[in-house]
């Protein structure tokens, strides 16, 4: 097969023909992966999106950063097709409280999916799913993702007048 194998392939060679420890970390990987596919067909999406954040754990364990974010990207998009938008926005808060995650374009692309459930707005939450972001992701949560919003989202529509107090021009403090 050459000086390169199959495990230079997938970024695991060392001099030697052996295998770093990574390895066992990478079959971790898979494994999760295989498991949240599973779940997913199953309609078992709460244990889909358990399983993606362990994968995104895992993840943080091998320093793969991107895929960290995109695991966290695809328990978030889980949350929001079992239409449990509560566990979506705490699975986001969460989420953020991760360097990698807050800085990156998954980020980006979850927070305007979220908003967009905020405010009500259906075409947004197709055009946010339809985003290359999403598209990167894996082919189940993709498929996911292309048939939100599932469920009436005007539910999640927040009104902001209820939330705000009027303002009292005579109270100084």
């Amino acid at each position: 097969m050459g000086y390169y194998s199959y495990h230079s392939f997938i970024g695991l060679y060392t001099p030697g023909w052996k295998l770093m420890p990574m390895c066992v970390s990478f079959l971790f990987l898979v494994k999760k992966v295989l498991m949240s596919y599973w779940f997913c067909y199953l309609y078992r999406y709460a244990d889909a999106a358990t399983f993606l954040l362990r994968l995104a754990l895992a993840a943080d364990k091998c320093n793969a950063t991107h895929s960290q974010c995109k695991a966290y990207l695809s328990a978030i998009i889980v949350h929001l097709y079992a239409h449990d938008f509560q566990q979506a926005e705490k699975c986001y808060n969460d989420c953020c409280q991760v360097e990698a995650f807050l800085n990156s374009d998954q980020n980006r692309a979850a927070s305007r999916l979220l908003s967009a459930y905020t405010e009500g707005d259906v075409e947004e939450i197709k055009r946010a799913a339809q985003s290359s972001i999403v598209s990167n992701l894996d082919h189940v949560i993709v498929k996911l993702a292309r048939k939100l919003p599932t469920g009436d989202v005007s539910a999640f529509k927040m009104d902001t007048k209820d939330q705000e107090e009027p303002l009292d021009e005579d109270d100084l403090t």
